[in-house]
């Protein structure tokens, strides 16, 4: 009988250790059929599905680059207002070509990120008062280049297609953000960098002591980051066809989220992108679903404030940091 009871036990908490760790996805399921019964004619179409992977597509660029920053034990507030900047900058300066606006654009996102990394790794500052000050410093630029007004873009310009643009009737940023997910989950899982950003976030001072830069490993990290801001910004300034200089504000929070849900600890050590992706399928899903019926926005942001929370306080109690 104690051998029973023994087995069973094990079955039951390795049931519940599943249970733990697919709760994300399973959440995601259930929502998925809930709102494909109660809204079949405007939920489950094409159309709306499509919608739903093209907004979601810079939320999960963004999500890969946060999930590693997290994974080294920081956060970045930044993004938000590095967003708006690299919303701006491509529509600037399209009369100079398609390559000289990505670039440019590109080159803005790894300085600003390399910046931000070379104050919390090397000069050993903490990650909320840097990325929170650089983010006053971005959206202050923001406003000052466009004048506090959107900067209309040429919607015959090639450019245009990186956002608007279907390849196979299938959304041109999509597969984008499916390269950026292979890359990202290729350095994680099958590199030295991947795994020397686990053991710093794990243990900066052991990582250190075994011989890692713990200083660059989050240099790094930190302009991988702001490299797919630039992205994310090349690609929503495109579809809009306009530079919106308040077009991020406030995104840091659904990046953090979306990264949190996923299983990625805000402590460090712990996460990957593709239960990452999850996260972002999940405040994608969510969020359309709140739209088709007719949450007000007040209520949307928050149900998204309260899962952020739970999330949060879920991954405390999993360390045992209560």
């Amino acid at each position: 009988m104690q051998k029973i009871s023994v087995k069973n036990n094990n079955r039951t908490d390795k049931f519940k250790g599943i249970l733990r760790e697919r709760a994300i996805l399973i959440v995601l399921i259930l929502l998925f059929i809930a709102m494909s019964l109660l809204k079949t004619d405007t939920f489950f179409t094409v159309r709306n599905l499509t919608n739903v992977l093209r907004q979601i597509t810079v939320l999960g660029i963004f999500s890969c680059g946060m999930t590693m920053v997290l994974i080294s034990g920081n956060f970045d507030l930044s993004v938000g207002s590095l967003y708006s900047v690299c919303m701006v900058i491509p529509v600037l300066l399209q009369p100079y070509g398609l390559f000289i606006s990505i670039f440019v654009t590109i080159l803005v996102g790894l300085a600003i990120g390399a910046l931000n990394g070379f104050f919390v790794g090397k000069l050993k500052a903490n990650a909320f008062i840097v990325t929170l000050g650089m983010a006053a410093i971005l959206q202050g630029l923001a406003l000052i280049v466009t004048d506090g007004h959107y900067i209309p873009g040429d919607p015959d310009h090639p450019y245009a297609f990186i956002g608007a643009g279907k390849i196979w009737n299938i959304p041109f940023p999509v597969f984008i953000l499916v390269f950026i997910i292979i890359i990202s989950h290729f350095i994680l899982s099958k590199t030295t960098l991947g795994r020397s950003i686990y053991v710093t976030g794990g243990n900066k001072y052991a990582a250190f002591s075994s011989g890692i830069n713990t200083a660059n490993i989050q240099m790094t990290t930190f302009a991988i980051l702001g490299i797919f801001c630039a992205v994310g910004g090349i690609i929503t300034s495109s579809l809009i066809d306009s530079g919106d200089p308040f077009g991020g504000k406030g995104f840091e929070f659904d990046v953090i989220t979306a990264a949190i849900l996923g299983g990625t600890s805000l402590f460090g050590g712990k996460g990957n992108i593709l239960n990452t992706m999850i996260g972002v399928l999940l405040l994608g899903v969510l969020a359309n679903s709140m739209i088709i019926l007719g949450f007000p926005f007040s209520a949307q942001q928050i149900i998204k404030g309260g899962i952020l929370v739970t999330a949060v306080y879920y991954d405390m109690v999993s360390r045992g940091d209560r």
